[in-house]
């Protein structure tokens, strides 16, 4: 009997070192699966955060690509731009016939001129400037550089063609002299296609019509007007 109580004893012990030492185990699962899920998370996060510094470097080249394509484009214009304006240089003289008042301007050289002259029609002058070929096949629906007339009609009548649109505030108004021969400024909508500026002048019973049809051509109508004269 008393070795069976021994024996159950050690067995009873046994047992509880075995269920202790599951204990022990478990306790020591659980703390190790946190720290792999936690050091998964760590680990998703550092390739996450990796995948997003390299769509944001990506992003900053083609930023960067792009401000530098622009940046050499902005050069390129205004290198173009200086080249044409240069290439107008110097103007080319304009002249008509003295018995229609010896009309004299100069316009830029890159631009062609197409004239009638006839003291028998209306208009009496009737000239186009404009870059390179000049067509005047459907011309109403053009807008040309600049364009000059001699009409029949006295100056009074000539202005009242636009004063309805002057009233109605299409048209701004300002009084230019040119050799001494009071006349004025039209600005705006000058018809229903063009756009731009036109100088209205006496000249004895007949009106001189100078004008640029597209607000695109509108510094070189200033520049060629410096230059503008006739025999009032």
């Amino acid at each position: 009997m008393v070795f069976s109580y021994i024996s159950t004893e050690s067995g009873t012990i046994a047992l509880m070192n075995k269920l202790n030492q599951r204990g022990m185990m478990n306790s020591m699962v659980i703390p190790v699966i946190g720290l792999s899920i936690v050091a998964l998370a760590l680990l998703g996060m550092v390739i996450y955060l990796g995948a997003q510094l390299d769509e944001a470097e990506n992003g900053r080249d083609e930023f960067a690509a792009t401000a530098v394509k622009e940046a050499r484009s902005d050069i390129e214009s205004d290198l173009q731009a200086k080249f044409t304006e240069k290439e107008k240089e110097p103007f080319t003289d304009f002249e008509t016939d003295t018995v229609l008042g010896g009309i004299n301007l100069k316009y830029p050289k890159t631009w062609s001129v197409s004239m009638l002259q006839d003291t028998n029609d209306d208009p009496q002058i009737d000239a186009y400037f404009h870059p390179e070929v000049i067509r005047i096949d459907n011309e109403d629906t053009r807008s040309y550089a600049m364009r000059l007339q001699l009409v029949v009609d006295p100056y009074s009548e000539v202005l009242e063609d636009f004063s309805s649109d002057i009233e109605d505030g299409l048209i701004k108004t300002k009084a230019v002299t040119f050799n001494g021969i009071e006349g004025v400024r039209l600005d705006g909508q000058l018809d229903e296609v063009d756009r731009g500026a036109m100088i209205i002048l006496p000249l004895r019973d007949k009106t001189i019509m100078v004008w640029t049809e597209s607000r695109d051509f509108l510094s070189d109508f200033e520049k060629v007007m410096t230059s503008f004269s006739f025999n009032p």
